[in-house]
């Protein structure tokens, strides 16, 4: 579980989070949602910096290793945390198998988002955050990712975080929006529901 009470973040005079109390459950699926400066990577930090917990984190921009190979890099991350994970069974769920050989620095965009999707997953972390995973990528990708999230899901908390609610519509159940830093809406992801109006 995380849970965070009161908690109010400043950057000298503009409110980044503003007496913000969320609890979030083991097992749930939490799109956290709003616009550019609403608040979203502010708590996320907030709810890194809380946990009790070890937490698998996916910046909204990282790259592999350019010099490691798929294989390599996500190796490297289940060897770091002393995991259980088998890479086989990483790369699989990621559909990797035919980058294993292959030097991060060749890898496409999207390929490379998923490769540090997969080292993320390596950890093995019972909470995994990511902040704007899909971020300025195309539909099918985004039905990638979203695949994968579903495969893990029930199995571990995940905390996503993203400015356009499509993204996250098939595999959230519980959906937070923030304004201006403040909570504005918080509650069962209803995919039948606008969400805009809280924005």
């Amino acid at each position: 579980m995380l849970e965070l009470k009161g908690v109010t973040v400043k950057f000298g005079h503009k409110i980044a989070l503003n007496n913000i109390s969320i609890k979030i459950n083991e097992g749930e699926v939490v799109a956290i949602v709003g616009q550019n400066g609403a608040g979203k990577s502010s708590l996320i930090k907030e709810l890194i910096g809380n946990s009790s917990l070890p937490v698998g984190y996916m910046p909204e921009r990282a790259t592999p290793d350019p010099y490691l190979t798929v294989d390599e890099f996500i190796s490297y991350f289940i060897q770091l945390s002393n995991s259980n994970c088998r890479v086989e069974d990483i790369i699989e769920l990621c559909n990797l198998q035919e980058y294993r050989s292959i030097l991060c620095k060749n890898l496409s965009k999207g390929t490379s988002q998923r490769v540090i999707l997969s080292a993320v997953l390596g950890l093995n972390t019972d909470i995994i955050i990511l902040d704007e995973p899909t971020a300025g990528f195309d539909p099918l990708f985004q039905i990638e990712m979203n695949s994968i999230f579903s495969k893990i899901k029930g199995d571990k908390t995940i905390i996503i975080s993203t400015h356009n609610i499509s993204e996250i519509e098939h595999i959230a159940s519980r959906i937070i929006v923030l304004k201006d830093g403040s909570i504005n809406f918080d509650g069962a992801f209803n995919r039948t529901k606008s969400y805009y109006e809280y924005f």
